[in-house]
């Protein structure tokens, strides 16, 4: 016969799920009063309700206080005279660096003035030497073109005269001939340069003394 078969396992039970833990609860801060301080000064006790002792000790805190506020007012004081003083010497510093400025400008304007009295007195000098250059040339030109003119006036009269000497004298009063040693009447030299006389010379004669010139002479 055939073995019986084995019966199935049981199923096992499933564990059993831990309890969550529940939170711890979030301690809430109490505020804590906090005392406020009086910053009011208390009330002073009336002179009246005072001992001795109080009254005594409130004297020398008031001469204290009073001496402190005369010390205050001392040194308020001197820092006041000290700025007043530093304050003076600034603008002492400033008036006499203007006074600088304007000084320098004053010559500086001073400077240009004469360079500028300088510069057209210059070309004032210049101006006038051209002129009188130009003066002196235009008269030498003019004293030049009278001296020209009067040479050649003169020579122009020079020429006149000469062609009336010709005219009136020289042909008139004078006669060419040619030189012969034969001829006995003659000079023989010229009476001027004192030149001897060649055969053949042409000679000049004036008619009246009978002297005798080269033609030259």
């Amino acid at each position: 016969p055939a073995p019986a078969a084995k019966p199935a396992p049981a199923a096992k039970p499933a564990p059993a799920a831990k309890p969550v833990p529940a939170p711890m609860p979030v301690p809430v801060p109490v505020p804590v009063p906090v005392p406020v301080p009086n910053l009011q000064p208390a009330a002073p006790k009336p002179a009246a309700a005072l001992t001795p002792e109080e009254r005594s000790k409130r004297a020398a805190e008031d001469a204290k206080d009073r001496e402190e506020h005369r010390q205050r007012q001392v040194v308020t004081k001197a820092t006041r005279d000290e700025t007043r003083r530093a304050e003076e010497a600034e603008a002492a510093k400033r008036r006499e660096e203007k006074a600088e400025i304007r000084k320098s400008e004053a010559k500086s304007k001073k400077e240009e003035v004469k360079l500028a009295k300088l510069r057209e007195r210059t070309e004032r000098e210049r101006s006038e030497k051209e002129a009188r250059d130009l003066a002196e040339y235009i008269k030498d030109q003019e004293a030049r073109k009278l001296t020209e003119e009067k040479c050649l006036a003169n020579e122009s009269r020079r020429r006149e005269m000469c062609v009336t000497f010709d005219k009136v004298f020289v042909r008139g009063q004078t006669r060419l001939f040619c030189f012969d040693e034969s001829n006995a009447n003659v000079d023989t030299e010229c009476t001027v340069c004192f030149n001897d006389f060649q055969t053949g010379d042409e000679l000049r004669e004036i008619v009246k003394c009978a002297h005798s010139f080269c033609q030259g002479c």
